[in-house]
This record gives structure tokens, sequence and C-alpha cells, in this order.
């Protein structure tokens, strides 16, 4: 059971840096 929160806590994590990711490329490229 633990491992699988782990897991789950991890994905949650790499989707959030993914939308992090996504909109700093998009304010780099309307202020370049």
């Amino acid at each position: 059971m633990v491992l699988i929160l782990y897991v789950d806590d991890r994905l949650i994590i790499a989707k959030r840096m993914t939308k992090i990711y996504k909109l700093k490329v998009q304010l780099n490229r309307k202020f370049e």
C-alpha cells in the first residue's frame, strides 16, 4: 500500500512538473 501511494505521489508531481515546464516554454516564447 505504501509503495502504491509513493508511486501515485511521484506521478502527480511529474504531471505538475510537466505543466510548469510547458508554462515556462510558453512564457519564453512570448518574451523572446
